[in-house]
């Protein structure tokens, strides 16, 4: 089983304090609750962190590959990571 669950979130940036929009690519081979990812996600709604660390912290919870893409002061960024 490959399971892929996509879905926007937002955080804080750490520098401007500006709110900052992802959207999310988690892809695992077990079974997750949508409810248990939406709610983890919604931890991060008003705090300040770097999107690398917000997608390292999603792989690491849900062992799983995880792709994010935000756009910060007009740059796009793509960060991926696995579980460590």
């Amino acid at each position: 089983m490959q399971v892929t669950h996509e879905f926007d979130m937002s955080s804080r940036c750490p520098a401007n304090g500006c709110l900052d929009r992802y959207e999310v690519s988690l892809t695992t081979d077990t079974f997750i609750a949508v409810e248990e990812i939406l709610l983890f996600a919604e931890e991060f709604r008003s705090v300040k962190a770097f999107q690398e660390n917000i997608t390292q912290a999603f792989a690491d919870r849900f062992s799983a590959r995880v792709v994010t893409y935000g756009t910060h002061s007009k740059v796009r960024t793509k960060c991926e990571c696995s579980p460590q």
